[in-house]
């Protein structure tokens, strides 16, 4: 398989789905990204809907259609719709309970038609389930995070990065903020006098 395309000279050329292939190149259905990361971020305990675009799905592969989450042992069912060549899981709590873990990966996939086929994921395209507060430990590394996090800085009673809905709106620190009573951590370099 090359992204997607597979070449048959006997059999249809996309595995138990309806649609036959010619003795020619076909494309199978699979889902797609324009994003150059193809994994979708969502913090713990957070609904969050997946929209993908769809190529090459046939009328008869539109049936039975399934966004299936696979994560810490267990399997998430979502419903769908789909508008044009978009596919979006409609919205699902995603969480996990692990305390020490920053980022859990789920398995995404969609299956489609009479025989619940899973469609072609050439791009890998998952999941990342995770937690302000167990990837970072100061001020200074979360303020300094990837702004797909959206995570900042809240200042409470106890200190910790985390999403500003989880945080009351006067202790919330944003990235452009600069952090409360910075410390320089690590050794000091030693300085050359010339």
């Amino acid at each position: 398989m090359l992204r997607g395309l597979r070449v048959s000279d006997a059999a249809p050329a996309c595995p138990d789905q309806t649609t036959a292939a010619v003795r020619s190149p076909v494309k199978c259905p699979q889902l797609e990204t324009t994003s150059y990361d193809t994994d979708v971020v969502v913090h713990s305990g957070q609904n969050k809907s997946i929209s993908v675009r769809v190529a090459d799905i046939q009328p008869d592969q539109m049936d039975n259609v399934l966004c299936l989450f696979t994560y810490s042992w267990e399997v998430k069912y979502s419903t769908w719709k789909i508008t044009s060549s978009n596919l979006e899981c409609e919205a699902l709590q995603f969480e996990f309970s692990d305390v020490m873990l920053p980022i859990v990966t789920v398995q995404f996939t969609v299956t489609s038609g009479k025989n619940s086929v899973p469609l072609d994921n050439p791009q890998n395209i998952k999941v990342r389930i995770y937690k302000c507060g167990t990837m970072v430990t100061n001020c200074g590394q979360c303020l300094s995070m990837d702004p797909e996090h959206e995570c900042g800085w809240c200042v409470g009673a106890s200190p910790t990065c985390s999403l500003q809905t989880l945080c009351p709106a006067s202790d919330w620190l944003d990235r452009s903020a600069v952090c409360p009573n910075p410390q320089i951590l690590g050794e000091m370099m030693p300085m050359i006098h010339h």
